[in-house]
């Protein structure tokens, strides 16, 4: 996947595959239990148990306490509608509490939204808005995409705020 770094690391991921994407996203979160790491999984309530359940095979469950879900769609619509700068504070506190020292802290955020106009604006300013603190704060954060949901110029646009591109085979720096 993509190990941690000094700076963080921004992951923009366009999965096509559904069964991949849960395998991934379970590969990115047993890579934070077993390097002690905290992790916010941003995910829909259809997915997250499916994820959950692979992980259970696998840890137990005060391993599993490093893992701390938010239903995507109340984080990205928190406000009503797709709100950059209240998500940014919204997501900011939301870390806080699982800041130990230095330890780096992993997130995997399932990026959806409903029918809402200049969506792709409001992703990007999110994105953008989000980039430099994710290097700031040492995080590794991936940001997970559907590609049938993502126009060119949406792909165009996150392949520029994010350090690397992954697809549900390989990930690469952008």
């Amino acid at each position: 996947m993509c190990n941690s770094s000094e700076t963080g690391a921004h992951i923009f991921y366009s999965f096509d595959n559904i069964d991949r994407y849960i395998q991934n996203a379970c590969t990115f979160i047993s890579e934070s239990i077993r390097n002690q790491q905290p992790v916010l999984l941003l995910e829909n309530d259809r997915l997250f148990p499916l994820i959950y359940k692979e992980l259970k095979y696998k840890w137990s469950n005060e391993e599993l306490d490093k893992l701390s879900h938010i239903n995507n769609f109340d984080f990205y619509c928190s406000n009503g509608e797709f709100h950059p700068q209240t998500m940014v504070r919204y997501f900011f506190n939301k870390i806080k509490p699982l800041r130990d020292g230095n330890i780096p802290i992993r997130t995997w955020a399932h990026v959806e939204w409903g029918i809402q106009e200049e969506i792709t604006k409001l992703i990007m300013e999110f994105e953008e808005l989000a980039d430099p603190s994710v290097s700031n704060m040492n995080l590794v954060s991936v940001c997970a995409y559907d590609s049938s949901e993502l126009t060119g110029l949406m792909k165009r646009s996150l392949l520029k705020s994010h350090g690397y591109y992954m697809t549900d085979t390989q990930i690469v720096p952008c």
